[in-house]
């Protein structure tokens, strides 16, 4: 084999890891967009059978205000302590992904979008 040949052979190997590594990684932000949207998905089946059997549904946005409004808990204070400044700064580097916020749990964020939380065990 001429050094030529396995040089193109090198090239193509390294070509492919990369190509390999970017499925992988469109494959998890898939998964993940998956199990988002599952989870709001059986989130509105559940309020969908709620209704049905003349339950009655209290909507985040009432909790919210609830939180706001009757426990007097700002929602900028909220904001703050939800996504306090290092994590901020750690998103507009890194973009999307999960990240650890306070050191008491993490922000799964997608396009600017805080879309969960999740505790630290």
């Amino acid at each position: 084999m001429h050094q030529e040949d396995s040089k193109k052979l090198y090239e193509r190997k390294k070509k492919l890891e990369r190509d390999l590594a970017d499925i992988r990684n469109t494959k998890y932000a898939l998964q993940k967009e998956e199990n988002l949207k599952q989870q709001e998905l059986t989130k509105i089946n559940n309020n969908l059978n709620k209704l049905k059997k003349g339950e009655l549904i209290i909507t985040d946005h009432a909790i919210v205000r609830y939180m706001e409004r009757v426990k007097h808990l700002p929602l900028e204070e909220l904001k703050k302590l939800l996504l306090p400044d290092s994590t901020r700064a750690l998103i507009g580097e890194l973009g999307n992904g999960k990240f650890p916020a306070g050191g008491t749990h993490n922000v799964v964020v997608k396009d600017n979008i805080v879309l969960t939380v999740t505790v630290n065990n």
